[in-house]
């Protein structure tokens, strides 16, 4: 069983150099309670999934990493800028470093937000973060021919794909689709 964050998706695909630099050895622990409190009320029901995790890494050092599953069809204008506002909520208020992860379950493969930029008058704010789309994953795996399949892959791409559709019907009973 690959171990996740928590988030119905398998980090070792998604983020593979964060992966390896968590000490699985000591269960993530979840941060919901810490992440309502930077989360105002009126951004509940958007039609995405949000988490903060704390892990230990290899280094022995606690990390506190922000995952933020988009689950929607279109082109979202503030987006970026939205994960740059949890980014700094969570800096501001709990004075810790953070990683802020977007992963991406639409189908358009043109829209892939990276970044935040704002600039003005020489003050400038360039926030990135990694970003994967689902899609890019699961399209890999129809283009390749069953014989080239790396067979290591396999369960786990199908797991993913079945990860993602628990997911989205999770979130059409909860009325958010």
């Amino acid at each position: 069983m690959v171990p996740t964050l928590g988030c119905n998706f398998h980090s070792e695909f998604c983020f593979p150099q964060i992966y390896a630099a968590i000490d699985w050895s000591v269960p993530p622990k979840m941060l919901d309670k810490e992440f309502q409190q930077i989360t105002p009320h009126g951004e509940l029901g958007r039609r995405s999934v949000d988490k903060l995790v704390e892990v230990r890494l290899l280094s022995g050092e606690t990390e506190w990493i922000l995952i933020h599953l988009e689950i929607q069809n279109q082109w979202i204008a503030d987006f970026a800028e939205r994960m740059f506002v949890y980014f700094y909520r969570i800096r501001d208020r709990y004075n810790r470093r953070v990683v802020s992860l977007a992963v991406l379950g639409d189908d358009n493969p043109e829209w892939r937000p990276k970044a935040f930029e704002e600039d003005m008058f020489g003050c400038k704010v360039e926030f990135t973060y990694p970003m994967v789309k689902l899609n890019d994953f699961l399209q890999q795996m129809l283009n390749q021919p069953a014989a080239s399949t790396n067979e290591l892959l396999t369960e786990p791409l199908e797991a993913l794909e079945k990860q993602i559709d628990d997911l989205m019907k999770e979130l059409r009973s909860r009325g958010t689709h």
